[in-house]
């Protein structure tokens, strides 16, 4: 059944979804996020050795789903999750996530605007079907992960981040190395003012297959504008980029293959191959003074990667010197991680 929340301002901790539930949230609503009351991260060893807090820990969320099927939340109204926490590490009872569903099927979140959210506006692990239509998103920290995914459609969607705006991963949070897969983004807006516009990374040991890129403005990219980086041993591969506008990046298209390998067994470094790009334009870049930067590893190639249609104006300014040093990920701000 459908909840329905009329003009008013609802002020809440964790909610919890139970299947065949929508929330409705009408023109003049607004849901609201309490300073604390959240419940408490979960028990995650030995699976959050391999991924930071906000990634291994769920429950303390403001909407929450685990498990459940044909879910969701619609507008037009508001969500402000100003008082979560952005940090590594926030306390018990403290919120640090806007929406996290893991392991759930058919889900839609459409219509609505959503401000803050914490370290993670939208944590989307492990679910299939999911549909993000018509939002509007001002994020706190990064906007939306999503991460071991199946048949997701995000369109028609404005993201403000102030770290990643769409982010795609594969991690280790709920036991498994899993697949991304069947992935479309069109018709969209990201405004990143600190890292990545369209970013597949950092946590990456699964498979990423089959996604497509289509008709979005990247109206700024801090660092880069596109990206993908291969940290821990997964595999990339038929992926499109069509009709693509970049304003505002250090590096329109940045690629890099490393060896980090946080991930369970013994993992090696994975390829990134049939990518497409097809109708991409960059404008008004600055810092580093290359259009594109793509970095293999000898154990794993960049490969079968086709250009058609590039229109890239950079400021120039680079020198030859710093050829050798393109593939520094210092230069585009990657820093590598552990965790207890």
């Amino acid at each position: 059944g459908t909840v329905l929340f009329p003009a008013g301002d609802y002020l809440t901790t964790t909610l919890h979804f139970r299947s065949q539930v929508t929330l409705h949230v009408t023109r003049d609503a607004i849901i609201r996020s309490t300073p604390d009351g959240f419940d408490h991260p979960e028990p995650n060893y030995p699976n959050n050795l391999y991924q930071d807090f906000g990634h291994s820990h769920f429950r303390n969320s403001l909407f929450y789903a685990r498990g459940v099927e044909n879910v969701g939340v619609t507008g037009p109204g508001g969500i402000e999750c100003t008082s979560l926490q952005s940090g590594n590490i926030v306390p018990p009872g403290v919120g640090d996530k806007g929406f996290t569903f893991v392991e759930c099927r058919n889900v839609e979140f459409s219509g609505f605007r959503m401000n803050g959210g914490g370290h993670f506006g939208f944590l989307i692990k492990d679910c299939e079907n999911v549909v993000m239509r018509d939002l509007f998103i001002d994020a706190e920290r990064d906007g939306m992960n999503i991460i071991d995914c199946r048949g997701v459609l995000i369109e028609r969607t404005y993201m403000e981040a102030v770290d990643d705006t769409f982010c795609f991963k594969s991690d280790h949070s709920t036991g498994a190395v899993l697949v991304c897969e069947d992935v479309i983004v069109r018709e969209s807006v990201a405004n990143c003012i600190g890292c990545h516009g369209i970013k597949m990374g950092t946590e990456t040991m699964g498979v990423f297959r089959n996604f497509l890129f289509e008709n979005i403005h990247i109206a700024a990219g801090h660092q880069s504008g596109i990206t993908i980086q291969g940290q821990d041993g997964a595999v990339f591969e038929d992926i499109t980029y069509r009709n693509i506008k970049i304003t505002t990046a250090a590096v329109p298209v940045y690629f890099v293959i490393g060896d980090r390998l946080l991930a369970p067994g013994n993992p090696r470094p994975g390829p990134i191959r049939d990518v497409r790009f097809e109708n991409i334009q960059a404008r008004f870049l600055h810092g580093s003074g290359f259009p594109m930067i793509l970095r293999g590893h000898p154990e794993a190639p960049i490969e079968n990667v086709i250009f058609e249609g590039l229109d890239f104006r950079l400021v120039g300014g680079g020198q030859l010197k710093h050829i050798a040093q393109s593939g520094d990920d210092a230069r585009v701000g990657f820093t590598y991680h552990r965790f207890d």
